[in-house]
């Protein structure tokens, strides 16, 4: 265990001394800090509320630089704000930071304020929709925006958040085409659903099983995935756009699919996938296995 005095705090709560699990003693994953030690530090936190670290999420080039994209981002919102007082456009721009690094407690208290000082400003209703579903409460959400519908209308962005808390609920028939844009979904079972033509660009998934599921014209474009699988499941014509990180796609059908700036710098498993008539362009596989696959009529492009 190692105590750190806190001088400076991205996301979360703390106070101003902390004690960190360092992966245990000698432990494969373990890391060791020094006396002294100033730095970011990327932990995580246990269900019993401790704090940890390992050698994997303190590693070079990954939560670490992640972490400085976050503060120099903050920094700038904060900046833009100070220099704006008042002004909705800076505290909105820093409520989509905040949301997007998915510090939910800051992110709302945000969006809060901007609702009630604009009332009739659309986005704070949204982004609370958004943080209080991405908190897995979504019934707290649909109150949210049934109650912004009666003030200003039944606005699509409504209309599209209040079905994404359905779905949290697990009303999960008539999928097709749903608009997911923006969402954060966590550990929800979507496998063997029709998503047809669905759009899930911007959203998080974390930890979502979309296997056997119809993803068919579906649309990730700066979607961000982690432990997502989508095995066998149909992709035909779906879309690839930008995406961080990716899915499992065993088996899956991709034809005609296309692949649009995919950075794949982990193994991902192809294996059995389908990628007839598939567009990739300007992507990047390092560690490729394309044990079984279907390639005929692929087109890349660079």
């Amino acid at each position: 265990r190692v105590t750190f005095e806190v001088l400076e705090r991205l996301k979360g709560t703390l106070g101003d001394r902390v004690v960190v699990r360092a992966g245990g003693s000698g432990g494969p994953c373990g890391f060791g800090f020094r006396e002294n030690f100033e730095g970011l530090v990327f932990a995580d936190r246990a269900p019993n509320g401790d704090l940890g670290v390992s050698s994997i999420s303190m590693g070079f080039g990954g939560p670490s630089d992640a972490l400085n994209r976050m503060r120099e981002e903050r920094r700038a919102a904060d900046a833009s704000v100070s220099a704006n007082p008042g002004a909705i456009g800076p505290l909105l721009a820093r409520a989509r930071v905040l949301r997007r690094w998915r510090d939910h407690e800051e992110a709302l208290i945000a969006y809060r304020n901007i609702a009630v000082s604009a009332p009739d400003v659309l986005e704070p209703v949204t982004g609370i929709a958004h943080v209080l579903i991405a908190q897995r409460q979504p019934r707290e959400a649909l109150d949210v925006l049934e109650e912004a519908e009666v003030r200003l209308g039944p606005h699509p962005d409504i209309l599209a958040v209040k079905g994404v808390a359905r779905v949290v609920m697990g009303e999960r028939d008539n999928l097709a085409r749903l608009d997911f844009r923006g969402a954060d979904l966590g550990r929800i079972d979507l496998s063997r659903r029709d998503l047809r033509g669905a759009d899930f660009s911007g959203a998080m998934l974390a930890w979502v099983n979309f296997e056997d599921a119809d993803l068919r014209e579906a649309r990730f474009t700066g979607t961000r995935f982690d432990h997502v699988s989508m095995m066998r499941a149909d992709l035909r014509g779906a879309q690839f756009s930008a995406p961080v990180g990716f899915p499992s796609l065993s088996s899956a059908n991709l034809s005609g699919a296309r692949l649009d700036r995919v950075v794949l710098e982990n193994r991902v498993p192809f294996a059995g996938v389908n990628l007839e008539g598939a567009t990739i362009i300007e992507s990047r596989m390092l560690y490729p296995s394309f044990d079984r696959v279907q390639m005929r009529r692929i087109n890349l492009t660079t």
